[in-house]
């Protein structure tokens, strides 16, 4: 008998050799008529961000919007732990109640082979009032060494609980077919307070985060503006150990806060984690923690 992997893990951390400058062109820039200078010059800094320091590589070539580089502040790196990620798979026995369930990067819908949903299932998410739908297809889970025997149904659908979207971690899950409800769940799910993506959906069953920005091209860092004191851009060139490399303040902090990064032609190749801060809570000391939020810059 087989069993069967039904969606995709996050890659494992790997080596990427050590920092290096880019030396290729840049590529053409959005519509908007924008151009990256060379060396970008640095916005005037608000009185206690008096940035003093040497502008480094990093600095240099990166491009803020909504924010300003600050020499105020420093915090310790953050140290990875590389790890797995273990997840669910279809019973090879059959699917024996139905079922919604989180797995890695969103939640799985499991259907009796019984069931007989009729193609097409809708799968609802209610959280602080707001209510979210979804059609969702069905796959037939079967056994391979007896094609013609069915084990059930199921779908994995990405879901993302971006923090504006609802009250907290709370979620109830429907999944309906005909009318009638087949499975039912609520389902804890910790909000997602900080977001790197190149666009925004206002839905939790989108994606929105990404793990690699291209040379020139505009990206957002969405946080919390209960956060946004300070947002420090961390660098490694392995995966490894990540070492904070700028320090930016806000110029408007919103109760959303939106933060515009571009790398330009010379950046540092390697991977970033950008995050969000209130000043109260500024790190002491070293973090050590599985790194999943990183951005991959630069990189074959």
């Amino acid at each position: 008998m087989y069993k069967y992997l039904l969606i995709a893990v996050i890659p494992l951390c790997v080596s990427c050799g050590n920092k290096k400058t880019q030396e290729r062109a840049a590529p053409p820039l959005p519509s908007s008529g924008y151009s990256v200078p060379a060396d970008p010059v640095l916005p005037e800094m608000p009185p206690r961000a008096g940035f003093t320091g040497e502008i480094n590589d990093f600095m240099r070539n990166m491009v803020f919007t909504n924010a300003v580089p600050t020499g105020y502040y420093s915090v310790p790196p953050i140290r990875n732990i590389i790890t797995g990620i273990e997840d669910s798979e279809i019973p090879w026995t059959g699917i024996e109640e139905n079922a919604v369930e989180q797995i890695w990067g969103g939640i799985q819908i499991l259907l009796r082979a019984d069931s007989d949903p009729g193609g097409a299932v809708s799968i609802t998410a209610e959280n602080g009032g707001r209510i979210y739908t979804e059609t969702v297809e069905l796959t037939e889970a079967v056994d391979y060494s007896n094609p013609d025997t069915v084990l059930g149904f199921y779908a994995n659908i990405p879901f993302e609980n971006k923090f504006w979207l609802g009250t907290g971690r709370e979620w109830k899950f429907s999944v309906r077919a005909r009318d009638s409800v087949l499975a039912e769940n609520t389902i804890g799910l910790a909000p997602l307070e900080e977001i790197f993506c190149e666009t925004i959906d206002d839905t939790p069953f989108r994606i929105n985060t990404i793990k690699n920005a291209q040379i020139g091209r505009d990206y957002i860092f969405r946080c919390s503006g209960d956060m946004a004191d300070i947002v420090v851009v961390y660098y490694s060139p392995d995966y490894s150990l990540y070492e904070p490399v700028v320090y930016l303040i806000p110029e408007t902090k919103k109760e959303i806060t939106d933060i515009g990064f571009r790398w330009n032609s010379a950046a540092v190749s390697g991977v970033y984690i950008i995050k969000a801060y209130p000043l109260e809570k500024l790190p002491a000391e070293e973090q050590v923690y599985p790194v999943f939020e990183y951005i991959a810059v630069g990189m074959p």
